[in-house]
């Protein structure tokens, strides 16, 4: 938690990745950091499918979600999810900051879900991610002050096999650092 002079606390909310599933990604991931190492990449610990990213929170925002959010997902049933074997890179491959794993399973809950959450924060007055929402799963990020032109991907870098249940949603609190961003679990609501 931040301290009494930093009533703020940098959150969002996402799905946690099992084990089975980091482990799998992993040996795609070892030969994306050889390939590019103008890259920072994330520890797989820290490897999660974000679904709203809030900012700077008050202890009055956080108990405002951790109350009303549930209300919206009493009706959320647990789903699975998997690798899909896709991959790629935001903004674009041409202009790459960020390196991403894209996520498959049973989507149409997933989305289900994400629309949950969006219209319990708009009724929280959140304001709301105008894009696309992309399941996806950010892997790496470009090393500060160094500008890449581009990158390539293979059509599937891995084979996946492993499914996992989803069957909570989780607040983080993020600290950044100077080895890189800390995640902390400060509430779990189940599905």
């Amino acid at each position: 938690m931040s301290s009494r002079l930093d009533p703020s606390v940098r959150s969002f909310l996402a799905i946690e990745l099992s084990e089975p599933l980091r482990v799998e990604a992993c040996q795609c991931v070892d030969h994306l950091k050889a390939r590019y190492p103008d890259f920072r990449f994330i520890d797989p610990a820290n490897w999660h499918l974000t679904l709203h990213f809030f900012g700077y929170l008050s202890r009055e925002q956080m108990n405002q979600i951790i109350k009303t959010l549930p209300l919206f997902l009493a009706s959320a049933k647990s789903f699975l999810i998997s690798w899909d074997g896709s991959s790629g890179a935001f903004p674009n491959l041409q202009n790459p900051a960020i390196l991403w794993l894209g996520l498959g399973g049973d989507l149409e809950a997933l989305f289900v879900l994400k629309k949950e959450i969006d219209a319990a924060l708009q009724k929280m007055e959140f304001p709301i991610e105008k894009r696309p929402f992309k399941p996806h799963v950010t892997i790496a990020r470009a090393k500060k002050g160094v500008r890449i032109s581009s990158v390539s991907f293979p059509t599937h870098p891995f084979v996946t096999k492993v499914q996992t249940r989803v069957e909570s949603v989780t607040l983080f609190q993020t600290e950044l650092l100077a080895s890189g961003a800390k995640y902390s679990p400060l509430h779990c609501f189940p599905l």
